[in-house]
Parts: structure tokens; C-alpha cells; sequence
């Protein structure tokens, strides 16, 4: 399926392929991967200037100079990540972000440009004008945020309407079935207050009305719980051996009520013949956001068995079963 966004002439795929794993010091191996999720129907990119210490851009700029086809191609990119001595979160690195992944991905142009993070202390009116700044000298052709609370993303929305700006035409944070119980990534060097990385759980009821309500275009990564919403992962392998899914994994989605739920998943899988993680995006799609989701494959037969999700048609009372209801 596509989308419009924005106001990019091109649409993108609502199933997006996460690239992060894509790296210049493996050329030969990351072309060979981008060929076959292009050819299986996904010109959708997600990168970030962060990804690989700039390497994941690297590799997807010399890729679409080989391949001469940087105009097929839709790319989401990010900017503005903390380092270990600032927040990184303003009109100056947003800028100095922007240049640097122009040159590594060999383009005069970014379809969707994003802050990576957020800095809940600085003014939210700074960064819409700074991006809107950006679209009007061509640099980008639309701008988005991810890893916001909500109440900001609002500002942003309310401020670039009252002035005739150009508002976010996207956010994105963690999004599934699985509830993220804990951040999995921690602290950062100036605390994560302010800092929101998911829109599931109890607590987290008024950000997804407000995405329901804006039907404002959401990216939602990590669909699959990094792993554990997967054929591969059982409630028994885990207990024998926890080594199995990585610490951040663990901390984050391995709690009871997500393996209650990842059983229940599994029961309908097996029943009408889907894989675990199939059923998993499906309950996503049965969700009323306006959704794209991102899924890092590391191959095209990958990609093309999450994209028989969207053959999948939970019901409502189906939908409600699988999130314990």
C-alpha cells in the first residue's frame, strides 16, 4: 500500500524499511540487500545522519548514485540525536545535520526529514521555523518529529497553523501490541525527562487519542518488540535461556502481560495458518491511527512476509482478545 504525505509529489510505502543495518564498510552486502527490498516493492528508506556513525547514509547514497535512481526513491531521515555533550536539539544542528546527509546520500534533497530526539526545554516555535526554513530553500520536502510527547507535538501543529507555517507532517515512537514498560535505551547524560519513546500502555491513553484524532501520519517502529513478537521467540526458550533477545529487549517488553499477549497471537497464528509476527502487524493495522510502519528486513523474502499482514482482517472483538481484553 502507499500514502501521500506532506507535500511531497511521491508516495511512500505505509510498510517502510528500517535501514538501519545498512553499512558502507559492507557495500556489496547492503546493495544486494537494498536491490531486493526495492524490487520486492518498498522505495521507502528510513536512515538517520546518527545511524552507523553516518554510515548507514553513506551506503544509501552511493547505492542511488550506482543505481541512478534517487528520484524512485523516497528517504526519511533524522537529525538532531544527543551526543554525550548536548542535547543536539536546535535550529544550528538541525542545519548541520541536514548538510552533512545531503553529502552522504549524494542528493540536493531529504523527502521526510525528522528530529531523531526531542529537548522539552527549548522552544518548540525555533524548530518549526527552522524546518520551514529548509523546505523553502529545497533542502527538504517535509518535516517530521520522533520520540515526542504528544503536548509537543501539538505546539508544533498549533504553532505552524496560527502563523501559516508548515506543520510536522509526521511523528513516530514505539508502537505495537507489546506494551513498553520501561525505556529501553535508559538514561541519556541529561536524564530523558520529556523524552517519550512510546505510545502503548494505560498511561499513554490521551497521546494515541490525539494521533486518532489529528489522523496526523504515524511512524511506528519497533512493531515486533525487537524480536519478541516473533515465530522465533517463546516464553520457554526465554526462561531457559534469556541470552536469546538482547538487554534492552529484556528491560523493555519481557514482562508477563506481553507474553500473555504474544501467546494469544500465537494461538490465532497457528489457527488460521500466519506467523506470530504477521498477526502482530495485523493487530497494528486494525488500529484506527493513520499508520505506517517500519520494519528492518534483512531480506526481501523478510519484507514480503510482513507485508501479508495487511491481508489480514482481525475483528474488533479479536483485536480487543489479543491486548487481554
Amino acid at each position: 500500500m502507499y500514502k501521500s504525505i506532506g507535500k511531497s509529489d511521491k508516495k511512500l510505502n505505509t510498510l517502510i524499511h528500517g535501514a538501519v543495518m545498512v553499512d558502507s564498510n559492507e557495500q556489496q552486502k547492503s546493495e544486494e540487500l537494498l536491490d531486493s527490498i526495492l524490487e520486492a516493492g518498498c522505495h521507502t528508506f528510513d536512515t538517520a545522519h546518527a545511524y552507523r556513525d553516518g554510515r548507514c547514509e553513506l551506503s544509501l547514497g552511493k547505492w542511488m548514485e550506482s543505481r541512478k535512481n534517487r528520484e524512485k526513491i523516497f528517504i526519511i531521515s533524522k537529525c538532531g540525536h544527543y551526543n554525550d555533550y548536548r542535547r543536539r536539539v536546535t535550529p544550528y544542528d538541525i542545519g548541520s545535520d541536514l548538510l552533512d546527509s545531503l553529502v552522504k546520500l549524494k542528493t540536493d534533497y531529504i523527502d521526510m526529514y525528522m528530529l531523531h530526539r526531542d529537548d522539552p526545554n527549548y522552544p518548540v516555535e525555533e524548530l518549526v521555523d527552522a524546518f520551514n526554513h529548509h523546505i523553502e530553500s529545497g533542502k527538504i520536502n517535509s518535516w517530521g518529529v520522533t520520540n515526542w510527547d504528544y503536548k509537543r507535538v501539538k505546539a508544533a501543529n498549533d504553532y505552524a497553523r496560527k502563523n501559516g507555517l508548515i506543520p510536522p507532517a509526521a511523528a513516530s515512537s514505539h508502537y505495537s501490541l507489546g506494551v513498553q514498560y520501561v525505556k529501553p535505551w535508559g538514561d541519556t547524560p541529561f536524564g530523558d525527562e520529556g523524552v517519550s519513546e512510546t505510545i502503548t500502555g494505560d498511561d499513554m491513553t490521551d497521546a494515541r487519542k490525539y494521533f486518532i484524532d489529528e489522523q496526523m501520519p504515524f511512524f511506528a517502529y519497533s512493531p515486533l518488540c525487537r524480536g519478541l513478537f516473533t515465530d522465533f521467540f517463546t516464553v520457554e526458550k526465554f526462561a531457559k535461556n534469556p541470552e536469546i533477545v538482547d538487554e534492552a529487549t529484556v528491560k523493555a517488553y519481557c514482562h508477563d502481560n506481553n507474553f500473555k499477549r504474544l501467546e494469544r497471537i500465537r494461538t490465532y497464528a497457528e489457527e488460521n495458518n500466519y506467523s506470530v509476527s504477521q498477526v502482530a502487524l495485523a493487530w497494528l493495522l486494525g488500529q484506527p491511527l493513520n499508520l505506517f510502519i517500519l520494519v528492518g528486513s534483512n531480506s526481501a523474502d523478510e519484507y514480503l512476509d510482513s507485508a501479508k499482514a495487511f491481508n489480514i482482517k482481525l475483528t474488533k472483538q479479536e483485536l480487543d482478545w489479543m491486548n487481554l481484553g
